[in-house]
């Protein structure tokens, strides 16, 4: 799917938050990509107890950047769901339930995992300082309860498309077409 010509209209006349994203993205992303690159190969000459620091340091820097970055994809997210299912706060449970009165299953819609594990991951962020919780422990299984989150290690890009399309199939689902 291409997004840049199938961009969502929302009924509630704005352009959703996901869609005021899609012009930055790419670009943020790969700027972060080339930024934490640089700065990487810059202490490629220190030596090695100096060199330790200084990764440690970055890489506890730039795994704090990715998160905020994931964490702006699902706000924008939860943004747009909150918006679409009438609710005054977002919750998921509520969405789960909004999706239940409008005959919709969650398991139904497309990147439906891929988007739960994003809300996992944010989740665990914002409450449990970045560290795998019980429910990340489910569906990653080979990471333990205390194990620190490597956002870094997380495709920002792809993140930002799979809540797209997860969004995109639950508007064609709700019969929603008043397109751009």
């Amino acid at each position: 799917m291409d997004i840049s010509k199938n961009s969502i209209w929302l009924t509630y006349h704005d352009i959703s938050q996901l869609e005021h994203l899609r012009q930055f993205i790419p670009e943020w992303s790969e700027i972060l990509d080339r930024k934490k690159g640089s700065d990487l190969k810059e202490i490629d000459c220190y030596k090695d107890e100096e060199y330790g620091e200084c990764y440690v340091f970055l890489a506890e820097k730039y795994n704090h950047l990715y998160a905020h970055f994931l964490i702006t994809i699902y706000s924008a997210l939860e943004y747009d769901l909150r918006c679409l299912a009438h609710l005054d706060m977002y919750s998921f449970k509520k969405f789960c339930t909004f999706l239940r009165k409008s005959n919709i299953k969650f398991k139904k819609i497309k990147n439906k995992n891929e988007i739960d594990l994003l809300r996992l991951y944010c989740n665990a962020y914002k409450h449990n300082n970045g560290f795998y919780t019980a429910g990340l422990i489910k569906k990653q299984k080979t990471q333990k309860i205390g194990d620190e989150i490597q956002y870094s290690n997380l495709n920002i890009l792809e993140q930002y498309y799979l809540a797209y399309e997860f969004l995109w199939d639950l508007y064609a689902k709700l019969g929603i077409k008043k397109w751009l």
